[in-house]
């Protein structure tokens, strides 16, 4: 549960904070980015659920990337006004990617000990 609060936080804030310091991305306005983040929260956390194991830490935290970047990049076209370059949504994929590594690191760490744990 403190996963899924994370990323709802995360990912909007991230995206947020790209689109106000960067030239690159532009939401006309200020709900349009947050809704980004909160789809990429809701795709990531049900990715996490079926793909996320032990030996899979990597092919999910790649597939976290690729998704990331094609629902960044593609949102521009759902949103009137909004302008989202492939380098912005490579910069925000990246960034979203290595914070979605560390928790799946975390996660699958927790996970482990709490098995081996009596």
């Amino acid at each position: 549960m403190a996963q899924l609060l994370i990323k709802f936080v995360v990912c909007p804030l991230v995206i947020l904070l790209i689109d106000i310091f960067s030239h690159d991305m532009n939401y006309q306005f200020m709900y349009q980015p947050i809704i980004v983040g909160i789809v990429l929260a809701a795709v990531g956390r049900f990715l996490e659920y079926f793909l996320l194991q032990g030996k899979t830490v990597w092919v999910s935290t790649i597939l976290d990337f690729f998704t990331t970047m094609v629902i960044v990049y593609f949102s521009r076209y759902f949103f009137a006004g909004s302008m989202v370059t492939l380098f912005s949504a490579f910069v925000t994929a990246l960034i979203l990617g290595i914070m979605e590594h560390i928790q799946h690191m975390v996660f699958v760490i927790r996970a482990q000990r709490a098995k081996n744990q009596p």
